[in-house]
């Protein structure tokens, strides 16, 4: 394999060494979408007839099919808590077929894919998704360019061949790009990126092609070319700090630098020559473009070390404050408006630059969920335009840009302004015509809120560590601006829905997106919000029995009103799940899930047997079991008759018929309620033993199975539930 990028045939495109345009240097947009997007391949001249035992020609030529996905099956239930209109909910017919590349960040989740905003632009043309094919003349480039920094590189490090390029590079595409779309495709060349931000790629692309090893060699090589990057520049800033040799008089009595001295800071200077063929600034280790590039490439290893082995885990954190550092220098304030910009490629810089900064932010907030760490940027810090319509950023032309410029609404608002949008301190809602990505922003805005709420407030008299109880009015304020979030993020698929004909189908289970990666973080925010679980979940520790004792020690749960609507968004999930089949969903879908959706499944599992555990800990001195929690306790038992985790429980502790001493007789029965938590613990765990990207998720599965173990096990006298401080439950 090491010689797969030698090879050689007449067939493949050979390039002269100016048409390659190395040294990061940005060709004209109008070519590179010429020689890159309408065909999906490198330019190629008129071939010899191949051989057909040519090893290239099978893997060049031979290998374009498309993958496919599984049919697809969707459940008719309604999304998270609102309800939908008759006619949303009929089969559509599909306006353009399905994408190229199968999801890798998927959701048990309604088809409100917006056919505007989710899914390569190309999939109008299947032959034209995107697929950067890498030439020999392209991969010797690259090569040579990673060969510059091979003091730093791992010793054992094996650069990849061109067709291994090639395949990480549509691993990144199909997996990763879609749904977090910073990279700019149409104009991006890849022998031109920055080596620190090629490797983080491959690195991402690997990881999506279950090429576990390959991909951690290339992470390790794109964190040591990112650092030494980093390291060169600030070399150069500590360069023209000192004194030159000419400063230093004939007659001075100090001594002039040594050159060996000066000589360490000499590789922060080296600077590659340019081509004229440009329409980026020539290449500096200062200019915006090459700094914009490192900061993307860190953050793509960040984005995936966080999820996973423990020891990737570990220097992703410590990439954190790094991360965080280079987009403060870089500025998180509003410069120019995007409405007056003209020029694409300016256009392209700036949104791009914004699309960076605001999709790391969404990530120091998942690290902070998942693992109960303060964000490194905060919302208070975030003054920068949201993005806008996908449309115009996969617009492969500046023609074609300038021409949807006119044609497509443009919702130009910061996050500030939306963010005080949500909370009814102006007069105005959200844009009409806002991203998907903007909400998808904003959802995150809304979690560090809850998050930080938490963090200044705690019950009076209680440890520091044990509760936090958040004051009724920051709890209805919250629930206020997530409802207005979520009227907003409805009511634009609505349209889109209406515009396009693009309805939902009850028949098909499709792949995750932005879209429907809110929609499980709008879950986890209600579930914070009402919920005074501790968050911490040990997932750091990537132990699974450590995971499940934490889980066990987790204290039970404030029965209340607020209570409820956390264990409604709980119950809604574990729906979708029976609906679709908890099998089929392990077996066929569990490389579509994003750790979106795992982390709020992980969640609604812990809230669901917490609160059925709570219920079974009710003594006769606690008010009996009202009549919101019967109904959601028998909707859970009857999901669960629809699997094989059926438990037999007392039709008396949930029938709507029973009377309040039948309840509260029922309710002494801990035995099968602890049954009943066991089994949706169990259930959940068995939609995370699939096949699965990320070694977190795995995790999740075996920490979930060690819980419901413990949750088997005699209960303890000393956990007992708790009430709301009102001495009910409604």
């Amino acid at each position: 394999m090491g010689e797969m990028g030698q090879h050689h045939t007449g067939h493949v495109s050979i390039k002269g060494y100016a048409e390659t345009v190395g040294n990061y240097a940005e060709r004209s947009r109008e070519d590179q979408q010429q020689q890159v997007m309408s065909t999906g391949f490198t330019p190629q001249t008129q071939p010899p007839q191949p051989t057909y035992d040519d090893y290239n020609l099978f893997l060049d030529d031979f290998s374009s099919a498309p993958h496919l996905l599984p049919p697809h099956f969707e459940p008719d239930h309604q999304m998270a808590v609102w309800s939908r209109t008759p006619t949303q909910m009929h089969p559509r017919g599909i306006s353009r077929p399905p994408s190229q590349f199968p999801s890798r960040f998927a959701s048990l989740a309604p088809d409100l894919r917006d056919v505007g905003e989710s899914g390569p632009r190309l999939h109008e043309d299947p032959a034209r998704a995107p697929s950067f094919r890498i030439s020999a003349v392209d991969h010797n480039v690259i090569k040579n360019r990673i060969d510059e920094y091979s003091s730093v590189l791992p010793s054992d490090f094996v650069f990849p061949s061109r067709h291994t390029l090639t395949r990480f590079l549509e691993g990144y595409i199909s997996g990763f790009h879609e749904h977090l779309p910073f990279l700019h495709l149409p104009s991006l060349t890849p022998s031109e990126l920055a080596p620190e931000l090629l490797l983080a790629i491959l690195a991402v692309g690997a990881q999506y092609r279950f090429e576990f090893n390959r991909g951690y060699a290339l992470w390790y090589a794109a964190k040591a070319v990112a650092t030494e990057q980093i390291r060169r520049r600030h070399s150069s800033e500590v360069h023209a700090l000192l004194p030159t040799a000419a400063s230093y008089s004939p007659h001075s009595t100090r001594p002039s630098p040594s050159i060996s001295y000066r000589h360490s800071f000499a590789s922060a200077q080296s600077e590659r020559p340019t081509t004229q063929d440009t329409h980026r600034e020539p290449y500096s280790p200062n200019t915006p473009q090459a700094r914009l590039e490192t900061i993307q490439a860190v953050l793509l290893l960040f984005a995936v070390g966080l999820w996973g082995a423990k020891t990737i885990l570990q220097d992703a954190l410590s990439l954190q404050s790094t991360l965080a550092f280079l987009i403060r220098e870089e500025g998180l304030s509003v410069e120019t408006s995007q409405a007056v910009l003209t020029d694409w490629d300016a256009w392209i810089r700036l949104e791009g630059a914004n699309r960076t900064k605001l999709i790391a932010y969404c990530f120091f907030n998942l690290c902070s969920t998942a693992y109960d760490m303060p964000p490194q940027l905060l919302t208070s810090e975030l003054n920068l335009y949201l993005p806008l319509r996908s449309q115009l950023w996969r617009a492969e032309t500046s023609w074609q840009w300038q021409e949807l410029r006119q044609s497509t609404p443009i919702a130009e608002i910061t996050v500030h302004e939306a963010f005080s949008r949500l909370f009814g301190r102006t007069s105005q809602g959200l844009p009409a015509n806002l991203s998907a990505l903007g909400h998808y922003v904003l959802i995150h805005a809304l979690i560090q809120h809850v998050y930080l709420l938490k963090q200044t407030s705690f019950a009076a008299g209680s440890p520091y560590d044990v509760q936090r109880t958040l004051k009724p009015e920051d709890v209805e304020e919250v629930t206020q601006a997530l409802r207005v979030w979520q009227t907003s993020f409805e009511h634009r698929h609505q349209l889109k829905a209406a515009e396009s004909g693009h309805y939902m189908s009850a028949d098909s289970l499709t792949g995750g997106s932005l879209t429907f990666n809110a929609t499980a973080l709008l879950r986890l925010a209600y579930i914070r919000l009402n919920t005074d679980i501790p968050p911490s979940r040990s997932l750091e520790t990537r132990d699974s029995m450590l995971i499940a004792s934490a889980l066990s020690t987790t204290p039970m749960l404030l029965r209340s009103l607020r209570l409820h609507r956390a264990v409604f968004q709980a119950v809604h999930a574990l729906s979708m799940l029976v609906k679709a089949g908890v099998n089929y969903v392990a077996r066929a879908k569990s490389t579509e899930w994003s750790i979106q959706h795992s982390l709020c499944n992980f969640e609604c599992a812990l809230l669901l047997a917490k609160w059925l555990l709570t219920l079974a800990a009710i003594t006769p001195s606690d008010p009996p079991v009202s009549p919101e929690e019967r109904s959601l306790l028998e909707t859970v038992r009857r999901m669960l008759d629809e699997t094989e985790f059926a438990v037999p429980i007392d039709p008396s502790l949930s029938g709507p018929g029973a009377s309040g001493g039948q309840g509260d007789m029922a309710s002494s029965d801990s035995a099968k309620l602890r049954q009943l938590a066991s089994a949706v613990v169990r259930l959940w765990a068995e939609t995370f033993k699939g096949t699965h990207i990320f070694d977190l998720v795995k995790v999740m599965g075996a920490s979930l199975d060690g819980y419901a173990d413990l949750v088997d096990k005699p209960p303890g006298r000393s956990s007992m539930g708790r009430i709301a401080s009102d001495g009910g439950v409604a």
